[in-house]
């Protein structure tokens, strides 16, 4: 609620009591000019300098972004269901994302330890779902977040998309949810490129993240992005469950020029093709330091070139090490698919100190009898 002083610890960042507080963050839009010309603006943006309009008790250079200080819980009848008695409950649509891609969240947000319980999403077809919908140069962290989002395109439990944004220390436990489109629907209200924590993110950084997490959609799904560019993952522990079609990764969907480094992975996947109990196919990246248990269900009888293994359905230009897989694939004694004991198919990469336990993947081959070229081990 409205107050004196909005950073009474003077870190420059102002305290979120409630979820009052944190529905207000969206209201409080800076228009920035940064086209040389007067009287011209040329971004919305939410830079976390103020709350309620107002920056009073932050530091004279001002306040970059918004603290908890204690736990939120959206169940706020408490009667452990989502219903018309809880505040947020807007006719059965639940939390509206704050920003949008037009109002970007470019602030930092700190979670302080504390956890949003209970958040509810159900906007099918939307868009950019999530706690927050869109960042650009931001830094969310130290929090533990549980809840069930139904949604769109580019959605996840705490961020829609990520641009340049950083993610860290978090506690994750959610179900995110895509239905099927009714007619009408254009390329983004399809349920594709959905994750546990982000949908999709270029030029992001994720590190030190413990994730639970169901995700179901169509396409590019993963237990903590749908899709990644130009990212870095380091320090994750993820145990997913992930039901769609194609590009399945319990780490990503679809990594393209992107690190990853120190994961464990346990994952329940199943899906049609480009499955992985890691990354569902891997373009340009580097791979590393990955333990990896549980089972890959490609789509065997759904697709004659269905590709799948326990770490990756394919990989491409990139390079792979230090893995153990305890991943259990399905048999396929005449060997119809693209299905390796580690990667369905994989062309022009580096592959060393890779293991797996062949009584589990059921195969002696790292890569399916259609991979043969420009690999080095």
């Amino acid at each position: 609620a409205p107050r004196i002083d909005y950073d009474i610890d003077d870190d420059g960042l102002i305290e979120i009591e409630d979820l009052q507080d944190l529905n207000e963050i969206r209201n409080n839009v800076t228009e920035v000019n940064d086209s040389g010309e007067a009287d011209v603006i040329t971004s919305l943006e939410l830079l976390g300098g103020t709350l309620y309009d107002s920056q009073d008790g932050c530091p004279n250079t001002g306040c970059k972004g918004y603290e908890l200080i204690s736990d939120l819980n959206f169940d706020t009848s408490l009667n452990q269901q989502f219903d018309a008695s809880d505040m947020y409950w807007n006719e059965g649509k639940g939390w509206q994302s704050i920003g949008n891609f037009q109002t970007k969240f470019k602030a930092e947000f700190h979670g302080n330890g504390y956890t949003i319980h209970n958040l509810n999403i159900n906007r099918p077809q939307e868009q950019f779902q999530g706690l927050f919908a869109y960042a650009e140069m931001a830094q969310l962290h130290d929090f533990s977040l549980t809840g069930h989002i139904t949604a769109g395109a580019d959605s996840g439990a705490v961020l829609g998309y990520a641009w340049e944004t950083e993610i860290y220390k978090l506690f994750i436990e959610v179900n995110v949810e895509g239905m099927d489109s009714e007619p009408g629907c254009t390329q983004d209200c399809e349920p594709d490129r959905l994750g546990g924590v982000v949908g999709s993110a270029n030029y992001s950084l994720f590190h030190q993240l413990v994730l639970k997490a169901q995700v179901s959609g169509h396409d590019y799904l993963g237990g903590l992005t749908g899709m990644v560019q130009n990212s870095e993952f380091n320090e994750i522990t993820i145990q997913a469950t992930l039901n769609g079609n194609n590009y399945l990764g319990g780490l990503t969907g679809d990594s393209d020029n992107s690190e990853i480094n120190s994961v464990v992975s346990v994952t329940q996947i199943y899906g049609h093709s480009a499955i992985g109990g890691l990354v569902g196919n891997s373009t340009l990246s580097t791979i590393q330091d990955i333990l990896l248990s549980g089972t890959v269900t490609p789509g065997l009888g759904i697709t004659r070139y269905a590709r799948g293994g326990s770490l990756t359905g394919s990989v491409n230009d990139s390079d792979v090490s230090n893995v153990i897989s305890l991943v259990r694939l399905p048999a396929d004694p005449e060997e119809r698919h693209f299905i390796g004991a580690l990667i369905g198919s994989a062309n022009d990469s580096q592959i060393s100190n890779t293991y797996w336990a062949s009584d589990l993947t059921l195969r002696e081959r790292m890569y399916s009898r259609a991979t043969t070229v420009g690999i080095s081990q």
